[in-house]
This record gives structure tokens, sequence and C-alpha cells, in this order.
């Protein structure tokens, strides 16, 4: 989990942060553009798509684009010590806090494609759609690597982050299990129409992202309760 600021720093009008926010913008633009030119080169009935494959779009691209961004960062120490201990940090970041933040970047980028490939292989046309038993087995490769990568972030962290991590994952859960109860109990009366298991974990994703930055932005650095 990385620290966000709440606090604008002082040095946010210095050329440096100028430099950073327009990098930003022309990062995200060009991967707004290279995404965009692959759906239409894909020929993906996007107009068609159902929420959930909508929402596990933006998803998906979320979790690329800021992968992708802080594995940029993570060649700067200073920027790396910055995304971990927030604005103003005392010293670079060592050989292995950069191992962490890239292996959290590796996190990022699988769940991102984890999120984007089941719907753009089952959209695709079906002069270009791969064997869904060789998609599904891409699939279970890339989950087993980012389990791979969570469980050796998980043993690269230290206590602090580790109490982060099993918080965002009970709240998740407790939100989760409540939410999913009380749909199915409606569903099972006949007040609200069934849903899917891929929009279940598409919203349990989302639940996820929100909740780790909830906590994020509350137990940051400088914050009064980390």
């Amino acid at each position: 989990m990385l620290a966000i600021e709440n606090e604008v720093p002082r040095e946010f009008m210095g050329k440096k942060s100028i430099f950073r926010f327009l990098a930003g913008l022309i990062f995200g633009g060009v991967f707004g553009y290279g995404v965009v030119k692959l759906l239409l080169n894909l020929h993906l009935p996007v107009k068609h798509m159902d929420w959930s494959d909508t929402l596990a779009l933006y998803l998906g691209l979320i979790l690329l684009g800021m992968g992708l961004c802080l594995f940029v960062i993570s060649f700067s120490r200073k920027g790396v010590a910055e995304g971990l201990e927030g604005a103003g940090a005392a010293m670079p970041a060592t050989d292995d806090e950069i191992h962490s933040f890239r292996l959290q970047c590796l996190t990022m980028v699988l769940a991102g494609l984890l999120m984007l490939i089941p719907f753009l292989a089952a959209l695709a046309s079906p002069e270009r759609r791969p064997a869904a038993g060789v998609v599904f087995a891409g699939i279970v490769v890339l989950f087993a690597l980012q389990t791979a990568a969570n469980l050796q972030f998980w043993r690269r962290s230290d206590e602090f982050l580790r109490t982060q991590l099993l918080l965002v994952s009970a709240t998740t859960f407790a939100i989760g299990q409540g939410a999913l109860y009380l749909w199915a109990a409606a569903e099972r009366l006949g007040l609200v129409a069934p849903i899917s298991g891929w929009a279940t974990i598409v919203l349990t994703m989302t639940a996820y992202l929100g909740t780790g930055l909830y906590f994020g932005i509350r137990n940051m650095p400088g914050s009064g309760r980390a």
C-alpha cells in the first residue's frame, strides 16, 4: 500500500512537480490512445458491454496504468522513498524497498490483466477469438504468478504494512459478505435479478481498491493516524 499525501507540498509549483505532472499527462494520453486503438483493432463490441464488463475495463486500465507509472518511478530512489514515506522523505529508498516497490507494480499489472483478459476474450469476434481453454490456461498462469508475487511482497513487508494489508482485506471481506448476502436474499425473494460470478468478482475488486485507497489516505504519513 502506498502512502498518499492529502496536503499540497510547498514545492508543488516547482519545476520538478510541473515536469512530473506533464509527464503523467503525456503518459496517460499515450496509454489511453493505445488502449482505444487496440479495442478498435480487435473489433470488440464495446458499445454492447454490460455494466460488469465496463467496470472491469476501467479497473483493469487503472491497475495497468498505476503499475506502469509506479514502475517508472521505481528507477528513482527518491521517488520510491516519497511514495513510501510521503513528500520530504529524509533518505533515499534502499535496494530492498525498491524491490518491494517493483513487486507491488508487478501485482498491479497482473491484476489489471486478470481483469481485462476474460471479458475481452469473450467479446472478441469469432474469427479472432482464441480457444476458451487456451485463454483460461493463460489466466491460471497469470493468477499463479500474481499469487507468488503477493506472497513475496508479504514476506518483505514490515509489521505496519502487513497490518494495513490485513485491515484492507478484512474490511473488504466484511463489506462483500454483507452485500452479497443481502443481494442473495433479495434474489431468492424475487426482488432482484441474479448476478453472475464475474460481476461479483468485479464488485469485490472495486471494493478492495476503494478500501485500500481509504486506508492509504487515512494512515498516510502526517495524517496523525498512522
